[in-house]
């Protein structure tokens, strides 16, 4: 999400000078737990992790196409049309249940649709995972907004199993925050402004 956010962090700045916004990066379990505790005002994850969550309100910002990531130098790296099924023999990564319920059972439930019983490596957190998926350990899905998108030691595959998911901001329903509406509705309208530049660029 970083050019992306880049943008919308760039604008809201210029527009409210007086309105400090701190970043920080989380787990999904710490996601949660900030929004949840008050030292998060406003969460950006997948909608899955975090919509339907007692006392939270998400709103959808954009939705991402899902690839598998493997390592560059890989057999199947330069190869086309390759399904999750060619990669039956390989370990599959993912998250404890204690990090994210929904997201532990993903690619486990995406490999057991598509005929076979995956190898599986259980990171206790997301950035444990990563670090593991850099290190060669196994395969996970990630879109191309994440900083490793630009690893040139890892392949981003898309694949027909792996379908694009939405992306949300989240806040607490008791949040009455003039800030934090100004930050959703200057978020809302730059992705806006966003898909409507790329319509327009793709028109003939």
């Amino acid at each position: 999400w970083g050019i992306r956010f880049a943008d919308v962090l760039q604008r809201f700045g210029q527009e409210h000078p007086g309105v400090r916004v701190n970043l920080s990066r989380h787990s999904y379990r710490g996601l949660r737990e900030g929004l949840y505790d008050g030292s998060i005002d406003l969460a950006i994850g997948f909608a899955m992790d975090l919509e339907g969550r007692e006392g939270l309100i998400c709103q959808t910002v954009e939705s991402l196409d899902t690839y598998l990531v493997i390592p560059a130098d890989h057999p199947k790296a330069e190869q086309t049309g390759l399904t999750l099924a060619d990669f039956r023999d390989e370990t599959f990564l993912t998250v404890a249940a204690e990090e994210s319920e929904l997201v532990a059972d993903l690619l486990p439930n995406s490999c057991r649709e598509a005929g076979f019983s995956p190898r599986m490596l259980v990171a206790p957190n997301f950035s444990t995972l990563t670090l593991w998926l850099e290190a060669g350990f196994g395969i996970f899905g990630l879109n191309d907004q994440h900083v490793l998108y630009h690893n040139p030691r890892l392949k981003f595959l898309l694949i027909p199993e792996f379908l694009p998911r939405d992306m949300v901001l989240a806040w607490r329903r008791d949040n009455n925050s003039q800030a934090v509406r100004l930050f959703r509705e200057e978020t809302a309208r730059s992705f806006r402004e966003r898909e409507g530049h790329e319509s327009d660029s793709g028109m003939d």
